[in-house]
């Protein structure tokens, strides 16, 4: 296998996929980077001892000039703010890009994205746990199974991303167990924490 070792601008197709996994999270998000189309990058490295998916990073107009005056024979490993990374035709969001977007954006998010736990609820997610319901601080907004979580603490703090498994409607909540588990952790910040140095 021939070794490959690129850090470039995104191209058509990878436009559609973005376009189409962010918009499944947000569609201000996806207009977003429709528009900022020419700020997106892409790194692919292909070894015959490694293989990495291609990542996604977001860059400034800064950035971007500085990568025109850097040398080319140099290797870029990383530039500007990861997104994510591309894999059997989605784009896999990170935490850090949506921390990004979080700070500078939040109203790319709808009030039903934003799942609240209590302090209990904090540091069993931030081990990687599933959210329970009683993990989760009182709500007075509905959400469906399949959408995409913001798992906030008690300060509006990002703590990371999560997957609803359920259908959440304040007011049938007292009618379910309260150990059910209620959203699947995709991400956490305890993870860095947790991952082998």
């Amino acid at each position: 296998m021939k070794n490959l070792n690129v850090f470039r601008k995104v191209n058509e197709t990878e436009k559609k996929i973005i376009g189409s996994s962010l918009h499944a999270i947000s569609s201000q998000l996806a207009r977003f980077f429709d528009i900022h189309a020419l700020h997106l990058y892409i790194k692919i490295i292909k070894s015959s001892q490694k293989f990495q998916y291609p990542k996604l990073f977001f860059l400034s107009n800064e950035l971007i000039q500085f990568l025109k005056r850097f040398p080319k024979k140099k290797e870029i490993s990383s530039c500007g703010t990861y997104i994510g990374f591309i894999k059997k035709g989605e784009l896999k969001i990170s935490l850090e890009g949506i921390e990004y977007f979080y700070i500078n954006h939040p109203s790319f998010f709808s009030a039903h994205q934003f799942l609240i736990i209590t302090a209990e609820g904090e540091k069993s997610f931030l081990y990687g746990n599933n959210i329970r319901l009683k993990m989760i601080q009182t709500r007075s907004s509905s959400s469906k199974r399949g959408d995409f979580m913001l798992v906030l603490n008690q300060a509006k703090e990002l703590l990371g991303i999560a997957v609803m498994n359920k259908d959440y409607c304040p007011d049938l909540m007292n009618q379910l167990n309260k150990e059910e588990t209620m959203a699947i952790t995709l991400q956490d910040k305890g993870y860095y924490l947790r991952e082998p140095q």
